[in-house]
């Protein structure tokens, strides 16, 4: 790497290269070539971190409607361990995570207010999104699928809503598709289903429960130590959120089937336990 482009200072012991690798990062490394680029990474880590705790204060504030609601979203969320493996991995793009609350506020704010301009904002948002990282984007693809059904279920304003809603997917399926034939396209030619699985679906990219409420113990491989940490949520998290869907009572429910959707497609093709 040429001199000035690795650092330990992010996934330690290893380093990483910090070379933009995406076109958020790229956009930056161009338009300030004087900044020197450890400098630029870390503005960028910064800038990152904050705006992840000002759309999920947001996403709070639109969820409970008060201001203590919000800070305990953003909070909890901003010092998570999951936003800590998200700005140390080494994956450059995996650091704008704050497109992910800004996403699913925005579709419930257009379900509330179902105009043509909030369905034309929320297009750009998955855009950017899938744009920026394509794990993110297609994780705010899957939860807007999951606030439409909602919406469309059981808003007042139905079918304004089912109108405004498939104009976003099928506009946003138009301009997503050329990323994802590229990202297709990475991979090269996949074989059968068992390279498939290989490739896309190694064992620590997978989630094991236990990684969910034990923190993972040092291993050989450096990735299973590295992902399982960053899938720690320990007991209390878990309790706050059954309180909050006991609470919440109908309105809680979207946000419990988003959970199970998500956990679903993270643990991958098959279970995995105590690895």
């Amino acid at each position: 790497d040429p001199a000035g482009m690795l650092t330990t200072w992010l996934n330690f012991p290893v380093g990483i290269a910090l070379y933009p690798i995406e076109p958020l990062n790229q956009f930056f490394a161009v338009a300030l070539p004087f900044v020197p680029l450890v400098l630029l990474s870390n503005v960028l880590s910064l800038l990152n971190l904050f705006f992840t705790g000002l759309t999920t204060w947001w996403l709070g504030m639109l969820v409970t409607g008060n201001r203590w609601g919000a800070w305990a979203a953003g909070t909890l969320f901003l010092v998570s361990s999951s936003v800590g493996y998200f700005m140390t991995v080494g994956a450059a793009e995996l650091t704008h995570l704050w497109l992910l609350p800004l996403v699913i506020g925005w579709q419930i704010r257009m379900g509330r207010m179902p105009t043509r301009r909030h369905a034309l904002f929320s297009v750009c948002l998955l855009v950017l999104a899938v744009g920026a990282c394509f794990y993110i984007g297609f994780a705010a693809l899957l939860a807007t699928l999951v606030l439409a059904l909602f919406q469309v279920v059981f808003s007042e304003n139905r079918e304004t809503v089912r109108l405004r809603y498939l104009e976003v997917l099928a506009v946003s399926f138009v301009l997503i598709l050329p990323v994802l034939l590229v990202f297709k396209g990475s991979y090269g030619a996949v074989a059968d289903a068992a390279q498939a699985t290989r490739v896309l679906e190694p064992p620590w990219a997978r989630v094991d429960l236990t990684h969910l409420f034990l923190r993972s113990l040092p291993s050989e491989n450096p990735l299973f130590s590295a992902y399982g940490c960053g899938r720690f949520v320990g007991f209390v998290l878990p309790l706050l959120a059954v309180l909050g869907a006991w609470r919440g009572g109908k309105a809680a429910r979207v946000w419990t089937v988003l959970f199970g959707v998500g956990l679903i497609c993270a643990m991958g093709s098959f279970l995995t336990v105590g690895s």
